[in-house]
């Protein structure tokens, strides 16, 4: 008798539907028929009575089992040990709940689900076997492939996401997770990325997304500012994710930081611009080979395209040898290639040809470019035009020879001059002063005023004379410096002055005053001049005048000041020029020459001098003058 397919078990595979009920007594199918639906069954019906004996098994099951199952054989017979305790365990529950069991059962290399279902009347149970040995053995492949890409997920360095339509998050894994900066994964998606995105790249992205959708692949960098305010550089690249029925579930996104990246490339931006503008020659070259055909230029700027007349693109990959010629320096090339050998920096002056042939001088710094390893990988050549400079430098130098020649000759001549001038200027004096002396109150009035002016005049170019001398020995014959205590020489000043001093009824005082690196005699000359300055211009008071000097780095500030008629600020400058006079000799005698000497002496010494002052409170000359070593100050 043959029963009929359990009504609450639903789809049933047609394999079951085609098999041929076997009746209850017959034997074994023949083998062929067995051979033949055993490629092709993969789910049978059986019943079995509360008791577990079979009550019927169609050709299907005894396949599926492996056994011809004769009517009335306990089922559970023809299990395993363990299969048959849970198919006991389900056949009881069965009977006692009333409901639908199922179990999974072996049957050797096979495994089989069994669903199962309870009679009406509650007499037999009715069940069917179904073959999924496949789906087993894919769900383990499967699970196998998730348990891998799962494993290389975590390991992965970088983000890997899914995305759904709408932009929510469906999956991340820990490296994204760090590299948005969120939390958890559910804190990011709860709050979704696109908030996470900075404003201005936020569309972009969205756009992105729906181009995925719609089944393209694409590219985006943007920026991020994480919940903890982090702001970074991202690079993503999505693709579709498609089903088994090829619709679009997901948008696969891999992202990775380039936060880095950017930033160097902006630096490199901001580097070629800065290139790109200076004056100067950038060439960058190899650091190998050495010797002929040389290292090849990899880079030259703008500058260079505007000196050489050459196009970049006709020297990338060339040798600096075809910027050289004839008049090129060997001397300087074989410099040049020995700090190249031996990977150090090096300046030399070279001469190159433009396009045209046209030579100019360059100066040129090289530096070499080390890799991590220390190994010169490169040379940088910063190359200035020196030309104009040079040519400058050899009018200036011109210039100078011939000034120095002709002060050197003025000064000859004022010397010689001066000198051979006393013993002439001597025998007038003398002959006037004897006219003075033996006639005076004789002749006339107008005869005394007439000798009175002639021994006047040789009196003042007696002045003069001697002046001419003291600043032409200045430079005749100059003396190395050498450590001199300025106290010493303060008081030999004033005591050359003690005459003036005391006519004048002066006061004269010092601080402590240092040790310098000068020429004595001239410094007692410096003092004496500055002091008889401040002597002379008293006005009608006594002159007070005080000496000081503070440390300025290397060198030493002397100041003189006085408390006499004082100088216009429009005649600082003036002053120290030669013959150059503010009053009339009437009101203040001199030649106008003294605060030329001090100028001289001070420059000689690699100083400055100036004055200030404040026209009826006094003036206060300063002046400079190199620190000896281990100088003390002292007391005069």
């Amino acid at each position: 008798m043959r029963s009929n397919p359990p009504a609450r078990i639903e789809n049933a595979p047609a394999a079951a539907k085609l098999s041929s009920p076997v009746p209850e007594n017959s034997g074994s199918a023949p083998q062929p028929c067995y051979d033949s639906l055993s490629r092709i069954a993969s789910s049978g019906y059986f019943s079995v009575d509360t008791l577990g004996r079979v009550m019927h098994a169609d050709v299907a099951i005894k396949i599926l089992l492996a056994d011809d199952l004769p009517v009335g054989a306990a089922f559970q017979a023809c299990l395993s040990l363990s299969d048959g305790l849970l198919f006991a365990a389900l056949l009881e529950k069965l009977l006692v709940l009333g409901m639908p069991q199922s179990c999974r059962l072996t049957s050797g290399a096979r495994i089989l689900r069994m669903d199962s279902v309870l009679s009406t009347d509650g007499t037999h149970c009715q069940a069917m076997l179904t073959d999924i040995s496949e789906a087993v053995a894919a769900e383990v492949r499967h699970a196998t492939v998730a348990r891998r890409l799962a494993a290389l997920l975590a390991a992965e360095h970088e983000c890997v996401t899914l995305l759904a339509h709408d932009g929510s998050l469906l999956e991340m894994n820990a490296t994204g997770l760090a590299m948005w900066q969120a939390e958890s994964f559910d804190a990011i998606a709860q709050s979704g990325i696109y908030p996470i995105i900075a404003e201005e790249f936020r569309q972009a992205f969205q756009d992105l997304n729906h181009r995925v959708f719609d089944g393209e692949s694409g590219m985006l960098e943007f920026q991020i500012v994480g919940p903890r305010g982090g702001v970074r550089w991202l690079e993503t690249r999505a693709c579709p994710l498609p089903d088994a029925d090829g619709n679009i579930t997901a948008a696969l996104g891999v992202t990775r930081d380039v936060t880095e990246r950017i930033e160097r490339e902006a630096q490199l931006r901001l580097l070629e611009s800065c290139i790109a503008c200076v004056n100067d020659v950038v060439l960058i070259t190899e650091a190998t080979p050495t010797d002929a055909p040389g290292p090849r230029i990899l880079f030259a700027n703008a500058a260079f395209e505007k000196l050489s007349g050459y196009d970049r693109a006709e020297v990338i990959g060339r040798s600096p040898r075809i910027l050289q010629g004839a008049a090129t320096d060997r001397r300087e090339l074989d410099r040049i290639r020995a700090a190249i050998v031996a990977q150090v920096p090096v300046r030399a002056e070279v001469v190159n040809y433009s396009k045209s042939g046209q030579a100019y001088l360059l100066e040129i710094d090289m530096v070499p470019i080390f890799s991590p390893a220390g190994v010169a990988t490169h040379f940088v050549a910063i190359e200035r035009d020196i030309t104009a400079r040079k040519a400058a430098e050899e009018i200036v130098a011109t210039a100078n020879q011939e000034l120095a020649r002709s002060n050197l000759d003025l000064e000859q001549f004022a010397y010689a001059a001066s000198h051979d001038l006393q013993e002439p200027l001597r025998a007038v004096s003398s002959c006037l002063q004897l006219l003075q002396m033996r006639y005076s109150g004789k002749i006339d009035a107008r005869a005394d005023e007439f000798i009175d002016h002639a021994v006047s005049g040789s009196q003042r170019m007696q002045m003069l004379i001697d002046d001419l001398l003291a600043y032409s020995r200045i430079g005749s014959k100059p003396q190395p410096p050498a450590p001199v205590d300025t106290a010493v020489l303060f008081n030999k000043a004033c005591a050359n002055l003690r005459i003036a001093i005391a006519e004048s009824k002066a006061q004269l005082s010092c601080d402590p005053l240092p040790m310098v690196n000068a020429n004595a005699q001239q410094v007692v000359q410096l003092f004496q001049n500055l002091l008889g300055n401040a002597l002379k211009f008293r006005g009608s008071n006594p002159a007070r005048v005080h000496a000081s000097a503070r440390r300025d780095g290397d060198s030493w500030i002397f100041s003189i000041r006085d408390e006499g008629i004082g100088i216009e600020e429009e005649h600082f400058s003036r002053i120290f020029q030669l013959f150059k006079r503010l009053h009339t000799r009437e009101e203040y005698p001199g030649t106008g020459i003294g605060l030329t000497i001090c100028l001289k002496i001070i420059e000689r010494h690699g100083g400055r001098i100036w004055v200030e002052s404040t026209p009826g409170e006094g003036a206060t000359f300063y002046f400079s003058l190199a620190a000896a070593v281990n100088d003390k100050a002292v007391t005069p």
